[in-house]
């Protein structure tokens, strides 16, 4: 198919940003997002059980925030793993 031939329809407007909460797998606790205000933050969203392409993914994150500490000149990033993994 070529694209010009595609027909594509959006509906609406997606519900990207604004505030939100989460649950901190390691503590328990409750972290909204008012608690990262003034920091950078990297967000990655993957599953906690995911053999495949997670432990590159994060491999790559791991590398770049090495990189950016190892500047000096630049600001911390604060990594946060957001698991869609399904209740």
């Amino acid at each position: 198919r070529v694209l010009s031939e595609t027909k594509i329809t959006v509906t609406g407007k997606p519900a990207i940003g604004g505030p939100y909460e989460l649950i901190d797998a390691e503590t328990g606790e409750t972290r909204k997002s008012s608690d990262f205000h003034g920091q950078y933050t990297l967000l990655y969203f993957g599953f906690s059980k995911c053999p495949d392409i997670c432990p590159t993914e994060l491999k790559k994150m791991g590398r770049a925030l090495d990189m950016v500490d190892s500047r000096g000149d630049l600001p911390t990033v604060l990594p946060i793993f957001i698991t869609i993994d399904p209740k």
